[in-house]
């Protein structure tokens, strides 16, 4: 028997390696996230980037494994080295929040710029706003502007929410609240909730757009749904008061309610006086049109609503 029958050539072992790296991503959807860590480690020991990026990410979120920032740093700085773009901008993330690693925002902002340059959308974004912020760079709205156009021309929903509160806000542009609403329309319509709250805001005032108030109640419950806090206040408060919507203390409640699960430090004290003027109807109302609410959420939606007191 010759060696080349007894040998695995480089090829195949290529290819051994990328059918285990697509069985590990089918584990990972299926949410069997032990036996997806278990084969990416295998690959990751091996110098597999995609692998060790993945690796990276469940050490940073706890999926199959204990969180520990310091190997997620670790392994995004291998497969960054190996120029994965999808490492380059979590290695960023890690040191511009500090997970890790000390933060080192002209780190974050190396590594961005290596990712944004391979045409990594949310590394471009990431870049935009680093230079719009001055954070570990000089600011420079022009360039800030530069790579979120880069990124929305990829996509990036979040791309769109920047350029438009350029626009809104005239950062490095001259203000113009009908181009921000261009790009608000499209944020929203890519499913960003910062851009669906600030569509129904300027619907609602008619800022760069004729004054709609069903159209801003239909973009401020977007973006509720997608646990934008203020839009569940907003929402809130015009219940409660009867503001462009006939008054409803229970939908008011609910939506308070909504605004304390996602995290609103002030949503507890207004529910609380709501519960203590409100009747045993309007109560039990609020009950049935929070689980009807919550209850047509899909599961990573509804997650920002979770009771944290339970």
């Amino acid at each position: 028997m010759g060696f080349a029958s007894i040998l695995t050539s480089p090829a195949q072992a290529a290819k051994d390696r990328a059918e285990l790296y697509r069985d590990a991503l089918s584990a990972f959807r299926a949410k069997d996230y032990g036996q997806a860590v278990s084969i990416w480690r295998d690959l990751a020991d091996k110098g597999h980037a995609a692998a060790q990026n993945n690796l990276g990410l469940c050490y940073l979120h706890g999926k199959g494994v204990k969180v520990d920032h310091e190997l997620a740093h670790s392994l995004f700085s291998d497969a960054a080295e190996r120029g994965r773009a999808a490492a380059q901008n979590n290695l960023a993330r890690t040191f511009l929040k500090g997970w890790g690693v000390d933060r080192n925002e002209p780190e974050a902002y190396r590594w961005y710029l290596a990712a944004a340059e391979q045409g990594h959308a949310n590394a471009q974004k990431n870049l935009g706003v680093m230079l719009l912020e001055g954070n570990g760079v000089d600011a420079d709205p022009e360039a800030a502007y530069d790579w979120f156009q880069r990124a929305a021309e990829q996509g990036e929903r979040r791309a769109f929410y920047r350029l438009g509160l350029m626009y809104a806000r005239g950062l490095g542009v001259v203000r113009d609240w009908a181009a921000a609403v261009t790009y608000f329309r499209e944020g929203a319509a890519r499913g960003d909730a910062g851009s669906s709250f600030l569509l129904a805001e300027a619907f609602e005032t008619g800022k760069g757009i004729d004054v709609d108030v069903d159209q801003a109640l239909r973009w401020y419950r977007r973006a509720a749904a997608r646990g934008h806090r203020r839009a569940l206040i907003t929402l809130g408060e015009k219940f409660r008061d009867g503001t462009n919507v006939p008054q409803n203390i229970a939908r008011a409640i609910m939506w308070f309610e909504l605004a304390e699960r996602a995290g609103h430090r002030r949503a507890g004290e207004t529910l609380e006086r709501l519960m203590d003027q409100a009747n045993e109807r309007q109560i039990a109302k609020a009950e049935q049109l929070l689980e009807r609410f919550l209850g047509k959420l899909k599961p990573p939606a509804r997650a920002k609503f979770e009771d944290q007191s339970a």
